[in-house]
């Protein structure tokens, strides 16, 4: 009797240990998967981002080249996004000035 008196708080600490070791395990895994997911969100959005600012800059060149009279400055169009509204609009632009300087010329 005495024997399972003194084992027996032993066999509970050892199973408390045990629990507080999955518990452990579990909020670490719970981190690694937050931090994953978390790394994956900061690479799709500085993907897109990236890709963003490089649109953004083509068509700020366009328009600089075409605001000097440069009406051969190539403009990107076709994607059907906000974009590519403003692209089509700057090419328009670029188009009906090149012909306005043309009858201007004439």
């Amino acid at each position: 009797m005495l024997g399972i008196v003194l084992v027996f708080p032993l066999l509970v600490m050892a199973g408390a240990g045990f629990v507080f070791w999955q518990q452990q395990e579990a909020q670490v895994t719970g981190a690694l998967i937050l931090g994953g997911a978390f790394l994956a969100a900061l690479i799709v959005v500085l993907v897109f981002g990236l890709r963003l600012a490089e649109r953004v800059r083509a068509l700020a060149d366009a328009a600089a080249r075409i605001s000097t009279g440069d009406f051969t400055a190539e403009v990107e169009t076709g994607s059907g996004d906000e974009l590519g509204i403003l692209a089509e609009s700057l090419a328009r632009l670029r188009e009906n000035l090149r012909l306005a300087r043309e009858r201007m010329n004439r």
